[in-house]
């Protein structure tokens, strides 16, 4: 629209007009814009975003999903993800722990476990990890008695949280994925990157002749209204996508309904101008 509000402006379509230059023809630069952004569109929204949404959730969930042993910072109480055990080092190296203070909470009882030191151990993998104390003593309260248990060495396993795949986040499933689901989410999810390049198209398009101003106006004249159109285009997307989700809309109408509704504009804003 900046473009051609300055060939406007400047009087230099005109003279192309007068030349014998039909406002149709003006679509094909234009058109020529929209499929480059068509084409960077559906890059991103095909294939790229979802590959680098993918790694992302992956290094996200590996991190959430670190042992809790892992995360444990000396000289500080730690809380446990369920909220049931406490745990306080005073050193940590490497996988050498010093003077550990655990307390657990069961539903009737409560156990209190003190040791000299501590070591990750890993045997098969660093997936499957334990404590491994040393020189401790653990008291278990449970209701009104005490049961005390000395120990050399004492091994606690750690359990690994649940890891969920990538997939399972909207933005990092392919257009495989999203094709053979039957879930509202994916079908929408489908619609929306499907609609991104067509919309880039009819947008470029859309501008032509909203660009049209009066010689003596200013080129920007129109930059508000071509805004507009815009901001209503993509709310209207939005709006679709979530009539999809809740099935407002019928899955096959998608957001096709919105894309011929657009068209639409375009034909009576070109034969408009065309008239003129």
């Amino acid at each position: 629209m900046m473009g051609m509000g300055r060939l406007y402006h400047e009087s230099e379509m005109a003279a192309a007009l007068a030349c014998g230059l039909s406002p149709k023809a003006m679509l094909k630069p234009a058109l020529y814009v929209g499929l480059i952004g068509a084409i960077l569109v559906t890059l991103f929204g095909f294939f790229i975003t979802p590959w680098s949404a993918g790694i992302e959730q992956r290094i996200v969930e590996k991190q959430q999903a670190r042992q809790e042993i892992d995360k444990l910072e000396a000289g500080k109480f730690n809380l446990s993800n369920n909220g049931k055990t406490v745990v306080f080092i005073q050193n940590k190296k490497d996988k050498q722990i010093e003077q550990v203070f655990i307390k657990t909470e069961g539903k009737d009882s409560e156990v209190i476990e003190l040791a000299d030191s501590a070591e990750i151990q890993a045997p098969f993998d660093n997936r499957q990890k334990y404590f491994l104390f040393h020189q401790g003593k653990i008291y278990n309260f449970y209701e009104d008695k005490i049961r005390l248990t000395e120990y050399q060495q004492h091994a606690v396993r750690m359990v690994p949280q649940q890891v969920k795949h990538a997939s399972n986040k909207m933005t990092a499933k392919t257009m495989s994925e999203l094709i053979r689901s039957d879930n509202l989410r994916d079908i929408s999810e489908l619609h929306w990157r499907i609609a991104l390049p067509i919309s880039a198209i009819l947008l470029a398009l859309i501008a032509v002749p909203l660009s049209h101003t009066a010689p003596r106006k200013g080129r920007y004249g129109k930059l508000v209204l071509g805004i507009l159109v815009y901001v209503t285009y993509v709310n209207l997307l939005i709006f679709a996508r979530k009539m999809i989700e809740k099935g407002s809309i019928p899955s096959e109408w998608g957001m096709w309904w919105l894309h011929i509704l657009s068209f639409m504009l375009l034909a009576v804003l070109i034969y408009r101008r065309q008239k003129r």
